[in-house]
């Protein structure tokens, strides 16, 4: 089920996750899908530079902005899967992905972090000055 967390990785930070790192992606190691999204922004390549407390930060925001545009439905299932309780078949993911960049738009290191204002205002800036976009 690496291609859905991948895609919605690529969305919250628009690059991909190398191999050495899709291994902390697998089902069942996290205690709900915002958990997994959080513990692999933590470690993707877009935040390597930032400093331990604004990366954590960066990663709690842009989860919940991803969390944002997904059905509670397909949520609930996806926490399933997270704790590894659940497959998600490809004709899901795919809607999942397909549904959550149709609301979300690009990915957030293409430009405007303001799209977090809503979530964590205070922290746009530091992930501004870090990513180098806006």
């Amino acid at each position: 089920m690496r291609y859905f967390e991948i895609a919605v990785l690529g969305l919250l930070l628009g690059s991909c996750v190398p191999d050495s790192a899709s291994t902390s992606i697998e089902s069942g190691r996290y205690t709900s899908y915002r958990d997994l999204l959080v513990k692999t922004a933590e470690t993707a390549p877009a935040t390597e530079k930032m400093p331990t407390d604004v990366r954590e930060q960066y990663a709690r925001c842009s989860a919940d902005f991803v969390i944002t545009a997904i059905s509670p439905a397909d949520l609930a299932n996806l926490d399933e899967y997270a704790r590894g309780q659940r497959e998600l078949t490809v004709g899901e993911s795919k809607r999942i992905d397909e549904s959550i960049r149709r609301q979300l738009g690009k990915p957030l290191i293409e430009g405007d972090l303001s799209r977090l204002n809503k979530l964590c205002p205070e922290s746009v800036p530091g992930f501004q000055k870090y990513l180098g976009v806006n």
